[in-house]
């Protein structure tokens, strides 16, 4: 399924909203193996970080949840 660049920025300024009232501050994120699935996290990342989340990315599980309970 394809979503256009206006949908994906509406839906993520809708994120940002509620995260900045609701949501953990620091989020561990475990990249897929897929390249495309990365650069998608990675932009989602940067989007999450103008909201004040820390989100800090992974490639191993394990490695994640040592982090995000660190903090």
């Amino acid at each position: 399924m394809r979503y256009c660049a206006s949908y994906i920025n509406i839906n993520i300024n809708i994120i940002i909203n509620t995260i900045q009232g609701s949501f953990q501050k620091y989020w561990a994120v475990v990249l897929p193996e897929k390249v495309v699935g990365q650069m998608n996290m990675k932009r989602f990342s940067d989007d999450y970080s103008k909201a004040g989340i820390t989100a800090k990315l992974f490639s191993d599980p394990d490695e994640a949840l040592k982090w995000v309970e660190s903090v």
